[in-house]
């Protein structure tokens, strides 16, 4: 049973914050560059992985050095160091909200689990109740059967297993 005495988030965030919250994250969705791809173009286009992007900082490197005196004009105003400033920036932003991400996930297991284990602390109850003959326990307790339907009867074991 859980333990209802204790609950380690008791709060919501007010209509105010939520949509103060929601607000923000579109300013950043308008801040950043618009790109989408299709099913296709995602299967299709090369990710910069640890080794692709070495090599692509090593061309950088390159170009804006001695590429200067061997690269023709169309390759040395390429943007590829714009691209490569953009990627970094975005694996910034990238790995911030994914800190945020894990907040969130942390956020709601807790309260889920809160939630749920109190739930059975209801339904208990309930249960407990309903065979003392209390009055409306057993409709409560039927309201809430349905989330341990098909689960199955755990036999009890009393001697050795059943033939």
């Amino acid at each position: 049973m859980a333990n209802i005495s204790y609950n380690q988030i008791h709060e919501t965030l007010d209509e105010a914050t939520m949509a103060l919250i929601l607000q923000k994250i579109q300013e950043i969705r308008e801040l950043l560059p618009k790109g989408t791809l299709t099913d296709a173009e995602r299967k299709r286009y090369r990710a910069l992985d640890v080794r692709n992007l070495a090599f692509v900082e090593d061309v950088v490197r390159l170009k804006n050095g001695i590429g200067a005196g061997i690269l023709p004009p169309v390759l040395l105003n390429d943007n590829t160091d714009t691209d490569l400033k953009l990627f970094k920036q975005l694996q910034t932003l990238r790995s911030s909200i994914n800190g945020l991400n894990y907040l969130l996930k942390d956020v709601e297991r807790i309260v889920g689990h809160e939630a749920y284990g109190t739930g059975l602390a209801h339904y208990g109850m309930y249960k407990v109740t309903a065979k003392a003959g209390v009055p409306h326990a057993q409709s409560a307790m039927d309201e809430l059967a349905w989330r341990f339907e098909k689960q199955g009867k755990r036999e009890k074991k009393k001697g050795g297993p059943k033939e």
